[in-house]
């Protein structure tokens, strides 16, 4: 998951009645920042990474899988 404006944006999603859509509006000022701005992007490049390594490798997901596994199933 991101967090917003630490390692990532949330675009909001816009609900019609028969579809849902992404806020192109909200996206394209989100692209703007992080265009002008390196520093930024490359600090959220860096959040992005240490979210990923901190809880989304395949060697956590098989690991709470595993415990799962443990707690529910045996």
């Amino acid at each position: 998951m991101i967090e917003d404006g630490v390692s990532g944006y949330h675009i909001p999603i816009i609900e019609y009645e028969n579809h849902t859509d992404l806020n192109t509006y909200e996206l394209q000022s989100k692209l703007l920042i992080l265009l002008k701005d390196s520093s930024m992007r490359k600090e959220m490049a860096k959040n992005s990474r240490l979210r990923y390594e901190r809880y989304y490798t395949s060697e956590i997901f098989s690991s709470c899988m595993q415990e799962f596994y443990n707690r529910f199933v045996l």
